[in-house]
């Protein structure tokens, strides 16, 4: 293919999964879809579990560490502070806390570095709760800055250091909106050059756009229905099995209905790609075997 052909064949070769990361990145990063998964997680029985023995056996162990002989009492201490917990997540402070927390750490999922489910505000909710002296431990804990922080693929994070991301709603510095237009006006305009002026016959241009696009979108809607798992597997490898497998089906279930628009933008590229492909190989415009040479005069 000559130069100007080729060059937007390899604009939309590129600007077409382009637009499915920047769709994905969009889609995890917005900030009304994470905020209604974190409270959908916020309502699932097997998150809550999972949230109340963390923040449980995390004031247990700094009160052990602070003072050895509270070990002997950590049996009769552990139910009184389950209950206690329990009782703020079902509460509307606690369960607010417990969402904006889930929130915060779903858009962490995008950012390179270790996850952080800040639960200091469900802590000291749970505190206001926990009969004497339990919600003394409890708030000694936090504001010494050991216990309401579980940090997923990095130790040693603590209330201090905890990574701030403020990404959410943007892709590449911009509002996710805006680049996602961008990206899919400038594949748009790739696209219509390309099939429209071009040295190549018009089924070879078909063929090459169709089968771009087809190949994008079928890769998209691959690997989308697999992001989901690999995630919950990426917070699994930095977890205990026990605890967290519980826990896992609904954060990837939320996931995979977090992405449904870059999932339908797959299948749509797809689609685009097959009408495209068919149409060139249909086509009774196609180049003669030996090339598009003008006949011999």
């Amino acid at each position: 293919m000559r130069g100007r052909t080729l060059a937007m064949l390899l604009a939309v070769i590129v600007l077409a999964p382009l637009l499915v990361m920047t769709s994905a990145l969009a889609d995890l990063r917005s900030p009304t879809g994470t905020a209604e998964l974190g409270a959908e997680l916020a309502e699932d029985p097997a998150v809550q579990a999972l949230l109340v023995a963390a923040v449980v056996d995390a004031i247990i162990a700094d009160a052990v560490d602070r003072s050895p002989a509270v070990a002997g009492l950590a049996p009769l201490v552990r139910p009184l502070l389950t209950r206690a917990v329990e009782s703020t997540i079902d509460s509307p402070a606690g369960r607010s806390a417990i969402t904006v927390a889930l929130t915060d750490a779903l858009r962490q999922l995008t950012v390179r570095g270790p996850i952080v489910i800040d639960l200091r505000a469900a802590v000291l909710a749970a505190a206001d709760d926990a009969p004497p002296p339990l919600d003394a431990l409890a708030r000694t804990a936090v504001q010494q800055g050991v216990v309401g922080l579980v940090v997923i693929g990095e130790d040693g994070i603590t209330a201090a250091d905890a990574p701030t991301r403020g990404q959410e709603g943007t892709v590449a510095g911009l509002p996710s909106a805006v680049t996602l237009a961008l990206v899919g006006l400038a594949l748009a305009l790739a696209l219509a050059v390309f099939l429209a002026v071009g040295e190549r016959s018009p089924r070879v241009r078909l063929t090459a756009a169709g089968t771009t696009l087809a190949i994008v979108g079928m890769l998209g809607a691959v690997l989308l229905r697999l992001a989901p798992e690999a995630i919950g597997e990426r917070i699994a490898r930095f977890a205990d099995d026990d605890a967290i497998a519980g826990a896992l089906p609904a954060l990837v279930d939320g996931l995979a209905g977090l992405l449904g628009r870059t999932s339908t933008l797959s299948v749509a590229l797809l689609v685009v790609g097959v009408v495209l492909l068919a149409a060139g190989l249909f086509s009774a415009g196609g180049s003669p075997p030996g090339g598009d040479r003008p006949a011999p005069s």
